[in-house]
């Protein structure tokens, strides 16, 4: 069984959370309350925004990656799962896939390649091993 890494919710999801910096700032944030929540908003509803698209990617990717429909006569596969250790094509759409859902989940600011480097990792291992239980 592969281990999923938890991912914290991000902040901009947190509707309790601090909307004013204090502390290590060099100047106060004087702005009127307004203006906070405003600009409180339009960064919930940038990552909403990111969140609804990657979400409709993996909503195609889903589709795409079922097996061809038995009722459609000459159906071949049209897939983007990985067929097996040497579908490149197959491959590189789940390491997308994975990356970008990933990355989306980790906040407005993305996961610095965490998933990126997650999806090739389990790509190599998955790969490799199928090959040599082959073998």
């Amino acid at each position: 069984m592969t281990d999923i890494t938890d991912i914290p919710r991000p902040e901009v999801l947190d509707p309790h959370r601090p909307l004013r910096r204090h502390g290590t700032e060099l100047f106060e944030d004087n702005r009127p309350e307004v203006d906070v929540l405003r600009q409180a908003l339009e960064d919930s509803c940038g990552y909403a925004d990111q969140l609804w698209h990657t979400l409709d990617q993996l909503r195609a990717y889903l589709l795409v990656s079922l097996p061809p429909d038995p009722s459609t006569a000459g159906a071949g596969r049209i897939g983007a799962s990985p067929a097996g250790p040497d579908d490149d094509d197959g491959w590189q759409a789940w390491i997308q896939a994975f990356a970008a859902t990933t990355s989306v989940l980790c906040g407005p600011h993305g996961d610095g390649g965490f998933g990126l480097s997650r999806a090739r990792q389990e790509s190599q291992r998955r790969r490799f091993n199928v090959r040599s239980n082959a073998e």
